[in-house]
Formats: C-alpha cells, sequence, structure tokens
C-alpha cells in the first residue's frame, strides 16, 4: 500500500504538538511504556547537575545542539562522559580541514555574491566535526540580527568575517564579545555606526544595544540614557579603497565626542584620540555592572536550547554563574547541558525546528548531502536565509515556521536530499549508512533502528506500516507487490530506504528538536 502522510495534516499535527510536544523517548518504534521516569521539579531555583546520563539523553543533547544525531557522537560521549566531551567542543577554533573546502562555496573572498557566504556556513554546519560550535553561532546569529541587506559588492566581504566572529567568540568571553560585535565592520555598518558623528549622534546601535542585545525592552534604560550612549558610539567612518574598489572602516578621531556622558546614574568620562574607541567597552562595563544583563542573557540562551519561560530563580542562579566567571560563556554552557532543567520532562518537550535546524539535522544524520547551493534555496524558500535575517529581532519561532507554505518547502528540501543520487555518489555518502549494523535486519527492525537514529516517535501502526512499505515493490505504473525487503539488494536499499527517510522526515515529531 501507499504511505504517506499528508502535509496538511501534518502541519496540523505538528502545530498541535509544538512547542509543548515531549519528544523524550528516545524515537523509535514506541513499546510497552517502562516504569514512570523520576520527573524533576523546576519550579524552584534548580540547575542542578545530572551525574549520570542515559543513551536517550544523549540523543536529546545532541538533538538540541548538533543539528540531528550520529551514531558515532553517541558513542563518543558514552566513551569520554559528557563533562570531556563539552569541555573539549566549548573550546572553539576555526577547523581547518572545513574552513579549507568550504572556501570552494566563495570562489572570490574580497568580493563574495550574495549567496556565498550562506553556502560556505551551510558547508562548514553539514560537515564540521563541531556542530556545537556552529549551533552556537546560529543562536548568537539570530540575537545579533545583522543582515548582509544593508551591503553591497564592496564591502560584503563585512558578513563573512562576522560570522567568523560569531563562530569563534559564541563561547569566548561575553564582555569581550559584545565590544567585538558591536565594533564590527557588519554590525557598523547594520545600525549606522559610520553615520554617528560627534555633532548628530546616531541613536540606532544605542537604542538596539540595551533593547535587544543586552537588556530587553525597556529593562532599565530611558530615551536620556539612550542620547547620552549614542555620544560614547561615535567615531566610525566608512571609506573607500579606491584602486582596490573596496569600502572599509576606519575609526576617525575627529568624529569622536570627548565629552562625559552620563547614564545609569554613572558618569563616563570622554576619552579622546584612538582612546575614543575604549568607550564602547566603558558602556558595555557599566551596564553589566548596574543592569541586569546577565540575566536577559541567560534567559535567551536557555529559552534557545531548552524551553521557553523558565522559572526566575532558575534564570537568576544562571546569571550568578555568569557574573563569577567573570563573563565566561564556556561554563555557563556546560552548566546548562549538563543540568537537571536539560533533561527535565519540560526541557525534552519539542522546540520547533527551523529550516536550518531541519535540512541540516537530516543531512547530517543521513549523509545524504546535496549540492549546496540547492540547499541553501531550498533552506531559503523554507524561510531561513543565512546572513539575512528577516528583521533585527531576528527569526521567528516555534509554531511561526509551520505555515502551509513552509511546511511543503520542508518537505521538498528533504526530497532533494533523496533524489540527489549522483552528487552523493561522487562525494562518498551513501544511504546504507543508515542500515542497523548486522546481517539481514527485518523490515520492522530497519524501520525502528532509523527512527531512533532521527528520534522520531512512531506508534505501532506506524512502524507497521512503514515496515509494509519496506516489503513493498512499486513498478514504473505504481502497481505495488508484495517483496521483503532485502538488506543485501542495493536497489531494496537505494529506493525504499531512501523512500523511507523522505516519509520519515515528514512525521510531526521530525519537525521538532
Amino acid at each position: 500500500m501507499k504511505l504517506t502522510w499528508m502535509l496538511s495534516a501534518i502541519m496540523a499535527a505538528t502545530l498541535v504538538l509544538a512547542p509543548g510536544c515531549s519528544d523524550e523517548g528516545g524515537g523509535g518504534t514506541k513499546r510497552p511504556a517502562p516504569p514512570a521516569a523520576e520527573v524533576i521539579d523546576t519550579s524552584n531555583a534548580v540547575l542542578a547537575q545530572k551525574t549520570s546520563f542515559s543513551e536517550d539523553d544523549i540523543r536529546h543533547f545532541l538533538n538540541r545542539t548538533h543539528f540531528g544525531i550520529r551514531q558515532e557522537d553517541v558513542d563518543l560521549i558514552q566513551e569520554m562522559g559528557l563533562s570531556a566531551y563539552l569541555d573539549e567542543r566549548l573550546n572553539f577554533h576555526l577547523a581547518a580541514n572545513v574552513e579549507y573546502t568550504a572556501l570552494t562555496e566563495i570562489p572570490d573572498q574580497r568580493f563574495p555574491e550574495y549567496d556565498d557566504v550562506s553556502r560556505w556556513w551551510l558547508h562548514i554546519m553539514a560537515r564540521t566535526e563541531n556542530p556545537l560550535q556552529e549551533a552556537v553561532a546560529l543562536f548568537w546569529h539570530d540575537h545579533f540580527g545583522v543582515s548582509q541587506e544593508v551591503l553591497a559588492a564592496q564591502n560584503r566581504y563585512y558578513i563573512l568575517n562576522f560570522i567568523k566572529l560569531l563562530r569563534a567568540g559564541g563561547a569566548g568571553n561575553l564582555r569581550d564579545f559584545l565590544f567585538d560585535v558591536s565594533t564590527a565592520p557588519a554590525m557598523l555598518e547594520f545600525l549606522d555606526g559610520v553615520r554617528s558623528p560627534r555633532r548628530s549622534p546616531n541613536e540606532n546601535f544605542a537604542r538596539e544595544f540595551w533593547e535587544l542585545y543586552t537588556l530587553g525592552v525597556d529593562n532599565g534604560y530611558t530615551q536620556d540614557d539612550i542620547v547620552e550612549a549614542a555620544r560614547a558610539f561615535t567615531g566610525f567612518r566608512s571609506r573607500t579603497d579606491v584602486p582596490q574598489n573596496q569600502y572599509f572602516i576606519e575609526y576617525d578621531i575627529d568624529r569622536h565626542d570627548t565629552g562625559d556622558k552620563s547614564f545609569f546614574g554613572r558618569t563616563l568620562t570622554g576619552r579622546s584620540g584612538t582612546d575614543g574607541v575604549n568607550e564602547y567597552m566603558d558602556v558595555i562595563d557599566i551596564t553589566l555592572e548596574e543592569r541586569p544583563a546577565a540575566e536577559f542573557i541567560c534567559r535567551k540562551i536557555f529559552e534557545w536550547f531548552c524551553y521557553v519561560n523558565p522559572p526566575q530563580t532558575l534564570v537568576d542562579e544562571m546569571a550568578a554563574q555568569l557574573r563569577a566567571d567573570n563573563y565566561e560563556l564556556a561554563p555557563l554552557l556546560k552548566t546548562l547541558f549538563m543540568s537537571a532543567a536539560f533533561y527535565s520532562d519540560e526541557g525534552k518537550a519539542g522546540i520547533v525546528k527551523s529550516p536550518i535546524d531541519l535540512v541540516i539535522g537530516f543531512i547530517r544524520t543521513t549523509e545524504l548531502e546535496y549540492e549546496m547551493g540547492t540547499i541553501s534555496w531550498r533552506v531559503q524558500l523554507a524561510g531561513q536565509h543565512p546572513c539575512l535575517p528577516p528583521s533585527v529581532n531576528g527569526w521567528p519561532t516555534g509554531r511561526l515556521w509551520l505555515s502551509a507554505d513552509s511546511m511543503i518547502q520542508r518537505a521538498n528540501a528533504l526530497q532533494s536530499s533523496i533524489v540527489y543520487r549522483d552528487y552523493q555518489e561522487i562525494n562518498g555518502f551513501s544511504v546504507e549508512r543508515m542500515l542497523p549494523p548486522g546481517d539481514s535486519p527485518t523490515a520492522l527492525g530497519v524501520v525502528d533502528h532509523i527512527a531512533t537514529l532521527m528520534r522520531i516517535q512512531l506508534t505501532n501502526p506506524e512502524a507497521a506500516t512503514c515496515a509494509q512499505y519496506l516489503n513493498t515493490s512499486r513498478d514504473a505504473n505504481g502497481v505495488e507487490t508484495a517483496d521483503p525487503f532485502d538488506a543485501s539488494n542495493p536497489d531494496h536499499v537505494d529506493e525504499r530506504v531512501r523512500g523511507l527517510l523522505w516519509i520519515l522526515g515528514q512525521h510531526p515529531s521530525y519537525q521538532v528538536r
């Protein structure tokens, strides 16, 4: 019989399931329920650390932080222990091998085309050995919603350098990271830092610095504070390298307001000369000292990786750790990913996947990669263009990803993974890796194994129908005949397992991470 989940039904089911859908249980076919797991109460200040992690915990961690699950990553964490694994993976650096191969997506780094940087980053996401680094960088790209829309051919390289900055500094020191992001050419161009001389300071960055990046809307600052901070954020200008036909940004001491500034009840002594740029750091330091910036940042990190609306006591505990660690982000992220809250029932409830989560996760899990230009195009059609957030607020979240058109485009993106056989053969990608270990697996064994890898929850009837799909041949006219699945038959593996992957990729539980 034919097997499909109609797209309208998928969307309706997913809307019901997300964001409260529980994806706990490890994926795979549902069997008789085991005894109820201990319920961890997160209503009080409980950033308590877990000391042991089940295989399901590990799969949950990977699903939230690695764009998908690879069995080799599960095995590695079980061998190393999650603590040691996090110590290694939160030490972000730019990996030479994947960086080198990804540069094939940018023929001219000095003058990248409009879609080049998107392809470059998606290439890294799909092939990196440290997807946690890219997942954290994607969080910061959403947080600092800088878009290449304001850039031209002569300065589009700003966005390439900005993404590199997010990737390198996303688990470093928050204080330094805020300064580097604030003075990055892409940010200076995006929020008019290059159009902010001392005689007419531009307030755009000062407003967004507090409203979006450190404090939240109307959270402890006034219009007068914005005006004063804008004076501190003066001095940069855009210049042209005529022989190279490129724009660049420099700090001009004559454009900086050297007077004293007053905000948050503090007086910032004006700096002159080349030291004027350090007023950016002065504003950052005063903000961190005088306002609940740590709480704001910690809440956003928690909600991105764990669940929305955490108890304030939990946020306060995270913020206290961040301050105690001198604003180092790596220890905070490690604490979160080893916390009882992260693995609680609420922590394991589904978060709707963005198009990048969905497509890159499918590719990483199955290794059915296809040409990066097509991947980028498919991700964009589903609603997410790296380097081009739709607003300064970043991208939508949750159910907003699940419009009728988006659901169709999500399915189409996964279908591309299924049909690009020639590209996959040339590059050494094989669907055979999705088969369970051992000889002659049954159709139901294949279904259960793949559903577990993809962290999909199938009911027993759904699993039986999937197995029947594997046990059925179809001719060119669509006529179906019973034909038991044979894992040693290359045609069965290539046609039926690919078809099963596309079907499972549309299951409601695969729409959440």
